[in-house]
């Protein structure tokens, strides 16, 4: 659509990927439409901030560090108006592509 076009040209940092995307919103218990921004910030260290757009509160921020084309180590905070802080996690990521 062009979109990613668009935005990466308006904002005044460069941004790897812009994308609308659906997601399930473990806050909300349900799928939410999602705006995903991620930034490259060296070989193998990726910034992704992801936000309902119809809802203020589900946010997510994630910091993912690769160890090779199949692991990956990944931190990840998540808002919430349950918990105090926000939600903090930590999770080995694998990834299997079939062919």
């Amino acid at each position: 659509s062009g979109m990613d076009a668009t935005v990466k040209r308006l904002f005044p940092i460069k941004l790897d990927e812009v994308r609308l995307e659906s997601g399930w919103s473990s806050f909300f218990r349900r799928t939410t439409t999602r705006v995903l921004v991620a930034k490259e910030l060296g070989d193998n260290f990726q910034l992704k901030y992801s936000r309902a757009l119809d809802e203020t509160d589900d946010q997510t921020v994630a910091v993912q560090y690769r160890l090779s084309d199949i692991y990956a180590v990944q931190g990840t905070w998540l808002s919430g108006r349950k918990v105090y802080g926000g939600d903090f996690g930590l999770d080995l990521r694998l990834r299997w592509e079939l062919r």
